[in-house]
């Protein structure tokens, strides 16, 4: 039995947040509604609870059913946690993007009175307000720790004094696999929906389509990390082995397996989805 705690990352005067829709900070009373920091109920230093049932159970057993020492039947268990968001890859982000501490305005050319001259529309961006609409990388509330379940059977024989065959079942699946989703995803209105108001049709924007000039938005796009994704794997594995006698050794080797996912890497298009396999549904590995 393997024991792990790992604990959340955690930024020395905390200054990072989350978005949670819908509630109002108290360690920062003046945040938009959506924002919590560090220090508000039910948000740690790390933003998200330690998780501390990280019990990893391994198992093994091997058997020799004819006791002359030619066969031999194995098999083995395990469950295997990865501490991801103890500040690696996404994680280690999420400070960029902490608004007002540091946050990424969004800007745009040739609407809304915007132009080289005056690309901020007249706000300061290094001030200590929110630039709105505000684009967030976030880590979900609801955060938990991967894990892998492995397992396999294995059958090995020896063939004379120097030969080894063997063949098995190799099998392993990925939960609550870390992935990048829309935290603030935008609705579809037909015959009113264009780029041009994306945010506007924002779930959780602030404002309406029917705002007018200049964007009073709030949010705008929020990458959020979630534990939302899962992976198969199943392999039939076989070898011959030869050791090493009369100057000759070898390995042949034959594996046939299937990988199926809902998300083949981390970042792979960030929070926006895309018509992929692997990406929106759970499909085959594409390589």
């Amino acid at each position: 039995m393997r024991y792990e705690l790992p604990s959340p990352n955690t930024e020395t005067h905390n200054l990072q947040n989350l978005f949670v829709p819908g509630a109002q900070s108290k360690v920062f009373p003046s945040a938009p509604v959506g924002l919590l920091y560090p220090g508000d109920p039910g948000v740690p230093a790390g933003r998200i609870p330690t998780q501390k049932t990280a019990f990893a159970p391994r198992v093994a057993l091997a058997y020799d059913p004819t006791g002359s020492g030619k066969w031999l039947i194995s098999s083995a268990y395990g469950i295997f946690y990865e501490p991801y968001y103890t500040g690696e890859g996404g994680p280690l982000q999420d400070p960029v993007s902490a608004p007002p501490y540091l946050q990424t305005p969004q800007v745009g050319f040739g609407m809304n009175g915007i132009n080289f001259a005056n690309p901020f529309n007249g706000a300061n961006p290094f001030g200590p307000t929110f630039a709105e609409p505000m684009t967030l990388l976030v880590v979900s509330n609801k955060l938990r720790l991967p894990y892998a379940q492995d397992w396999n059977l294995n059958v090995q024989r020896s063939l004379g004094n120097d030969l080894l065959f063997e063949i098995g079942y190799v099998g392993t699946t990925g939960v609550k696999l870390q992935r990048f989703i829309e935290g603030n995803p935008a609705a579809y209105f037909p015959g009113q929906s264009s780029e041009g108001n994306v945010d506007q049709r924002r779930l959780y924007s602030g404002c309406t389509l029917t705002a007018p000039p200049p964007n009073t938005c709030v949010y705008g796009s929020v990458g959020e990390i979630a534990s939302l994704a899962h992976s198969n794997y199943n392999a039939l594995e076989s070898s011959l082995r030869k050791r090493f006698s009369h100057g000759l050794s070898f390995l042949a080797s034959y594996t046939y397996s299937k990988a199926i996912d809902d998300v083949s890497s981390f970042n792979i298009t960030g929070s926006a989805s895309q018509q992929v396999a692997g990406e929106n549904d759970l499909g085959a590995e594409p390589f």
